[in-house]
Order: structure tokens, then C-alpha cells, then sequence
């Protein structure tokens, strides 16, 4: 079955919502770069551009915003994206007329998904179903089978769950990047300049998901250049600071960068926040905190 399409640059499509873009999305990712070789076509994601949960106003934070998500699949090699925005409308929707609205709009000749990929209302569309719907228009579609690491399917679900562990390494094993917060610098209270320790607090991105508090050995990016660094998220009890922050001591660093643009990629989980009985125990275990972060990273 054929029809005339709105656009005629032939597509290979990766369907997915690649809420983290993770390995397996990687995996995904890279298939549609490698088939759109072979047939030559335009490899490109098709995605929402926002967090569907709120449709059905579930309190769920994204790991990542749409931005960042969109820069790491660029950086992977996909240029090209269709962007839905879930709503009511879009959630009402049948698998069917999901698949039809796709295909008249734009000349997909592939398409590639993960083994539980779901669409349409009730998520009552699956692999199969979309193996099925491109067969009757000769599309050809390619199933990327469950990755594992350690026995544990690779996932965003089990990021979030080592994160709020504080198992950042294996979380950024699964997402083949190290996890990390982007956002402005803003204005502190100066107490880690007090204490002989200037740090740098990003805006906190109240709609994202946080890992557990603590502190973190890490590296900061200013300018595309990166820095070792040390982290700490989470309030400052020892000073009757409840609010959420992260706030960041960079190793080698005395440039001011107020109202940059500043990402944190966190390394290693350090220790639980405590509550010290003055500021200067607090300067004593940031000193411990310094030495265990160079040596981290000296190893």
C-alpha cells in the first residue's frame, strides 16, 4: 500500500520517549544512524517535547530537561526530530491513527524501537502492533531487544532508583555518560567563601528529579572547559539552611561566573549531610571531603 506523502526526504525513525537516554536508548539511537547508511535515509527521533506524565497528573520529575535530552542525541549523531507535544488530545489517540497521522505527514521508510516500546491511547500499541501497521505500507521496522547490566534491565526507572541510593556509578554506567544538573550560577550565602572553601550554587530546576543528598565528588563544565570539583546537595543544616541546594567548590578555579551557564556531572556518592557543631568542624570535614575527591580521582 502506498500513498502521497506532505514530505518526500525518506526517513528512519527512532520512536521512543528517551527520557534519559540511556544505553539502551544509545543502542536504539545508533540502529537508526546505521540503517538510515544502508537505506539512505535521514535518521531521525521522533519524541514529545514534554513530560507526559502531567497529562495524567502524575507527580513524576524528568531526570532531564527536553533541551539537554535533544543535545545528547545530537551529540550521538541524529539531527533530525519529530516533536509531539502530549496532551489530552494526543493521549485519546489510537495506536491506529497514531500510526496513520505519522506516515501521511512524513515518507518513513524505517523504523526502530526497543522491544517494549508502547504508543496510542492506553499504551494498547506495542512493537508488534507497529511491526504489523508498517508491514501493510512496506516500511521496515527493527526491534532493539532488552539491555542488562548486572542482572538489572537498563532503564530510567532503575537510574532513578540507584540515584536516590546514591549509586551514581552504576547509574552512569546505564546511562553511558555520567549523571549530571545544568543551570545558572546564582548568588550563595558566602559561607563556603567564609570557610575558606568559595563555591559556585546553581538555580535548582525545581521540575527535575534530584539524586540523594549528600556529597558528591565531581567535575564542573564553565565555558566547554571541565574542572574537578567537590558537591553538595541538599540543605545546610549546621547553619539552619533548610532550602535545597547545590552548591559546588571548584579545585583550581577563581574566576567570577555568576549568571553562567554551569553543568555538574557527579562521579562518586562521599557521604551523608551532616550537622557539625561549628563552622569550624564543618571546615575540617570539607578539607577530608577535598582529599578523598583528589584521591578519587588520582586513582
Amino acid at each position: 500500500m502506498t500513498m502521497k506523502k506532505a514530505n518526500t526526504e525518506k526517513l528512519v525513525v527512532a520512536m521512543g520517549y528517551f527520557d534519559s537516554v540511556h544505553m539502551a536508548h544509545r543502542e536504539i539511537i545508533s540502529k537508526t544512524i546505521e540503517t538510515a547508511r544502508e537505506l539512505n535515509g535521514t535518521p531521525t527521533v521522533c519524541t514529545f517535547s514534554n513530560n507526559p506524565y502531567k497529562v495524567f497528573n502524575v507527580d513524576k520529575k524528568p531526570l532531564f530537561p527536553f533541551n539537554y535530552r535533544k543535545r545528547i542525541i545530537k551529540e550521538i549523531g541524529i539531527e533530525n526530530f519529530i516533536l509531539y507535544k502530549f496532551n489530552k488530545r494526543f493521549a485519546n489517540m489510537s495506536a491506529e491513527d497514531f500510526f496513520k497521522t505519522l506516515i501521511e505527514k512524513h515518507n518513513i521508510i524505517a523504523f526502530v524501537a526497543g522491544y517494549d516500546y508502547t504508543f496510542g491511547k492506553d499504551k494498547r500499541g506495542n512493537f508488534r502492533k507497529l511491526s504489523e501497521l508498517s508491514s501493510e505500507y512496506g516500511i521496515k521496522c527493527i526491534m532493539i531487544d532488552k539491555m542488562c547490566i548486572d542482572n538489572v534491565k537498563i532503564g530510567t526507572t532503575a537510574i532513578e532508583k540507584y540515584l536516590s541510593d546514591g549509586n551514581v556509578e552504576t547509574a552512569n554506567k546505564m546511562l553511558g555518560r555520567p549523571y549530571s544538573v545544568t543551570g545558572k550560577v546564582s548568588h550563595g550565602r558566602n559561607v563556603g567563601e567564609r570557610l575558606g572553601f568559595p563555591t559556585a550554587n546553581i538555580k535548582i530546576p525545581k521540575k527535575l528529579y534530584m539524586p540523594k543528598f549528600g556529597v558528591y565528588a565531581t567535575e564542573t563544565v564553565i565555558d566547554d572547559k571541565t574542572y574537578r570539583s567537590i558537591t553538595n546537595v541538599g540543605a545546610q543544616p549546621t547553619f539552619n539552611e533548610n532550602k535545597l541546594k547545590i552548591e559546588t567548590y571548584i579545585f583550581d578555579f577563581d574566576k567570577n561566573c555568576y549568571n553562567s551557564d554551569m553543568e555538574v556531572k557527579f562521579l562518586k556518592y562521599l557521604r551523608e549531610i551532616k550537622v557539625f557543631e561549628n563552622s569550624e568542624a564543618l571546615k575540617k570535614q570539607i578539607a577530608e571531603d577535598v582529599i578523598k575527591t583528589k584521591e578519587y580521582f588520582n586513582d
